[in-house]
């Protein structure tokens, strides 16, 4: 499904293409968008060249599919954009999805080493468990309750129970 494309120029100065997914009416001034891109101007060193780059417009907001609710009493204008910057701003938009999906899979791939660390800690620690700790390990795993109530184990490589 194909949102309009407006370009907003905000109160505070920023300037933002986005997808309009949906207007404000009377009773609410939100408008609900996404794939909101923030227009950068910059200068070059000497200061004779003038040049915009396209930004996501909120910090990891890269998901093309998030959306992002924009406060109606912040816009101070409102236009169409034109079919260059249109053409720039899908160009950019593909780099920040692009880049979304890569921190995601990063982020997977962390998720990952993170419960493998903790599996390998507890494989450790039950090499060297004694007998009571293993005890107490097979009633949780067989969820039992032991004679101390319930016990959790924070960290195994502490060897403490709680």
């Amino acid at each position: 499904m194909t949102y309009e494309l407006r370009q907003f120029k905000l109160t505070n100065g920023d300037e933002i293409l986005c997808e309009v997914v949906q207007w404000h009416n009377e009773d609410e001034l939100e408008l609900v968008v996404k794939k909101a891109m923030k227009l950068q101007y910059g200068n070059n060193k000497d200061g004779d060249i003038r040049y915009y780059a396209f930004r996501p417009w909120m910090v990891y907001g890269e998901s093309p599919d998030e959306l992002v609710i924009l406060n109606g009493n912040h816009v101070v204008g409102i236009c169409e954009p034109s079919a260059p910057l249109v053409y720039q701003w899908k160009e950019a938009v593909e780099d920040m999805s692009n880049l979304h999906d890569e921190r995601m899979k990063e982020h997977a791939q962390t998720i990952g080493e993170s419960k493998q660390s903790m599996t390998d800690k507890m494989k450790d620690f039950l090499k060297q468990a004694t007998e009571e700790e293993k005890k107490v390990l097979e009633e949780i795993e067989n969820n039992t309750d032991s004679d101390g109530g319930n016990i959790l184990m924070f960290d195994p490589t502490k060897r403490t129970l709680h």
